[in-house]
């Protein structure tokens, strides 16, 4: 019995192996899902997942995320029949293992998730920084550790952290080893009454989105956690409009070895099953933009917000007014309007005191000289 069992999980083995996972070990084949690296993943990444069955007849599912590929595995050879005692005891033994490894996973999320709360209050908030000026987009509730990292939460619907996301000034992306991640969110900006929240995958995505379009906007990390983050707006919200800002992947079928379009099939999946609105940027053949802040990039951000305007527009939901800038203070006004002679008066006043009379304290004289030369206005 236990050989058969190791040459079914070896076979299983070596189909999650092509498939491009790489799970430490043998696979575990007791019906439930398991997530693991994929070939090519950063460190912390977990973009594979797969479930095995291991019964009369052996079978699986495997999915890699990174190429979209998913695999209904079946084993060529039957397990062998169990005498009913043995059945029982195989199927109390694989619950029991499920029981005790469910339980090592919860220690090992509540231990990460100790150390993101750590990491999260020693940090200090984020205000400027290298990818968000290459992003062009602001920190939203991001903070920057003493590396000079940026930290984005990772928190379930009651608003609980469980991680952190790092950003480094060149771009890289790392999760914290070992913890939770489906489910996990953040979130940016309050919905209002009625309106729509969009969810898109990544932080800049999200940000440049609620930036250009106003709406609240939820990060999700990344395809594969598109419908678990859905599917939780949806149970806390049955009736709000909910849209899925899908990443294009449109470069994928063009390879030589053509993969799936992951973000847009991962997008479109989702809003099926929650019943939402995909929203997908467009991009020419040779582009290397994928999501809609490379679409802001390559076009503007007026020529986004139009585009997004028309394609909510045909399913109802229209773009609200974004706030105006704040108006300029008086004496900002007196500046721009000083006259030639008013500097000269200033620069006077200046070279007379104590102050040096350096552009920038010239202007502010001056519009100061301005404001107390100002008539009185008149009164009714």
């Amino acid at each position: 019995m236990a050989q058969a069992r190791a040459e079914v999980q070896a076979e299983f083995a070596g189909a999650l192996h092509r498939a491009g996972l790489r799970p430490k070990g043998v696979p575990i084949m007791d019906g439930k899902k398991h997530r693991v690296p994929v070939e090519g993943d950063r460190r912390g990444r977990l973009s594979g997942t797969y479930i095995g069955h291991l019964d009369a007849f052996p079978a699986g599912y495997i999915h890699n995320f990174k190429t979209g590929e998913e695999i209904r595995w079946k084993s060529p050879r039957e397990y062998p029949a169990l005498a009913p005692v043995e059945r029982e005891r195989m199927k109390a033994h694989l619950a029991a293992e499920r029981v005790k490894r469910a339980a090592a996973r919860r220690r090992r999320e509540l231990a990460v998730a100790d150390k993101a709360m750590t990491a999260w209050n020693r940090a200090r908030p984020a205000q400027s920084h290298r990818y968000l000026t290459r992003k062009n987009v602001a920190a939203h509730d991001l903070r920057q550790d003493r590396k000079g990292n940026l930290l984005v939460p990772m928190r379930d619907a009651a608003g609980r952290l469980w991680g952190l996301q790092t950003i480094t000034a060149e771009g890289e992306k790392l999760f914290m080893h070992g913890g939770r991640k489906q489910g996990l969110h953040l979130a940016i900006g309050a919905p209002a009454p009625g309106a729509p929240i969009l969810i898109a995958e990544g932080y800049a995505t999200a940000a440049t989105l609620r930036e250009v379009t106003g709406f609240a906007v939820i990060a999700a990390f990344d395809s594969g956690n598109l419908l678990d983050v859905a599917r939780s707006v949806r149970d806390r919200d049955p009736a709000r409009p909910i849209v899925i800002a899908a990443d294009n992947d449109h470069h994928l079928p063009r390879l030589p070895s053509p993969l799936p379009n992951v973000g847009l099939e991962k997008a479109v999946a989702a809003a099926e099953v929650i019943g939402g609105v995909v929203l997908s940027p467009s991009f020419a053949p040779g582009a290397k933009g994928t999501d809609w802040n490379d679409y802001a990039a390559e076009h503007g951000t007026v020529a986004l917000r139009a585009l997004t305007a028309a394609t909510l527009r045909s399913h109802g939901i229209e773009l609200p007014e974004l706030p105006r800038p704040a108006p300029v203070p008086r004496a900002a006004e007196a500046s721009t309007s000083m006259t030639q002679a008013e500097r000269d008066v200033a620069r006077r006043r200046l070279r007379g005191g104590s102050q040096a009379a350096t552009p920038g304290a010239v202007e502010r004289e001056a519009a100061r000289q301005a404001q107390r030369e100002r008539p009185p206005r008149a009164t009714p």
